[in-house]
C-alpha cells in the first residue's frame, strides 16, 4: 500500500493525461466547447443628431431635468442575471456560479441555457453540465441520471464523448470498475476518435487497474498508450513516468 501511496506522483501523472480528454468534471470544461453566439448588431438611430445651439435655445437650462442613468433608467438592471439574455452568457453564469459553490444556481442557468440553445452541441454541453455539478456534490447517481440524457439530444460525437467519460468517472468513484471500463472500451472502439480522447480513454481503463491494484493490468494499460498514433513526446514522457512508478508491484 505504501509503495501505491507513492503515487502523489502516479496520481498526478495520470489526472495530467485525464486532463488532456473528455472526463473532467470541472464546470469549465464542459463549456468550453460550446459554440458561443454573436451578438445582435446595434440598431442605428435615423433621428438626426441636435446641434448644441439648438438644444440650448428649445430647454430652458432652469427646466432641463436631469438625464437618467442606466440604473435610475432601469433600476431591475442591475439584478438580472447572465442567464436571461444568450446561450453564452447563461453558461457563463452557470460555470461562476458552481465554482463560488451554488450547484443549485448553477443548474438553474444551465436550465436556462438549455431552452436558448439552437444548435445540438450547445444542448449537449447544458445537459453535460447539468450532469457536472450533480458529481461535482458527489450526488453520484443523480449525476448518471443526467449524463444519461445527453445522448437523446444526438449531440456531435467529441460531446457525446465527454458525456460517457462524465459518466464513466463516476462510475470509478462508485468503484464500480467493470462498468467504467466497458464505456472506455466503447469509446476506444470508435473509428473517428482524436488522439487525446483515445489516449484519455485508455487512461481510464488504466486508472481502473490501478484502483483495483491489479498493477499489472495497469502497466499494460497504460503501454498501450504509447502505441497509440498522435501522441506527444510529452505524452510518452508522462506516461513512461507512470509505468516506471508501478513496475515491480
Amino acid at each position: 500500500m505504501k509503495n501505491f501511496l507513492h503515487g502523489s506522483s502516479l496520481r498526478s501523472i495520470t489526472l495530467s493525461l485525464i486532463s488532456t480528454g473528455f472526463i473532467a468534471l470541472a464546470m469549465s470544461v464542459s463549456f468550453a466547447g460550446a459554440q458561443e453566439e454573436e451578438p445582435a448588431p446595434a440598431q442605428e438611430s435615423t433621428a438626426p443628431a441636435k446641434t448644441a445651439s439648438s438644444a440650448k435655445s428649445a430647454v430652458p437650462a432652469k427646466s432641463a431635468a436631469p438625464a437618467k442613468t442606466a440604473q435610475s433608467a432601469d433600476p431591475a438592471g442591475a439584478e438580472k442575471t447572465a442567464g436571461t439574455t444568450t446561450f453564452k452568457d447563461a453558461m457563463k453564469a452557470a460555470t461562476e456560479k458552481s465554482a463560488a459553490g451554488n450547484p443549485e444556481g448553477a443548474r438553474a442557468d444551465l436550465a436556462e441555457a438549455m431552452k436558448l440553445a439552437t444548435k445540438p452541441n450547445e444542448k449537449g454541453y447544458a445537459q453535460m453540465g447539468i450532469g457536472d455539478t450533480y458529481a461535482k456534490e458527489k450526488k453520484y447517481e443523480e449525476a448518471k441520471a443526467e449524463y444519461a440524457k445527453v445522448e437523446a439530444l444526438n449531440p456531435p460525437p467529441a460531446v457525446l464523448q465527454r458525456a460517457q467519460g462524465g459518466m464513466a468517472k463516476v462510475l470509478i468513484a462508485q468503484k464500480k470498475f467493470d462498468e467504467a471500463r466497458a464505456i472506455y472500451a466503447k469509446t476506444l472502439a470508435k473509428t473517428d476518435l482524436k488522439p487525446n480522447d483515445k489516449i484519455a480513454a485508455q487512461t481510464g481503463i488504466a486508472r481502473c487497474y490501478l484502483a483495483e491494484k491489479n498493477y499489472a493490468e495497469a502497466r499494460k494499460a497504460f503501454e498501450k498508450i504509447l502505441t497509440f498514433e498522435g501522441i506527444t513526446d510529452e505524452q510518452k514522457a508522462a506516461v513512461q513516468k507512470q509505468i516506471d512508478a508501478i513496475a515491480g508491484k
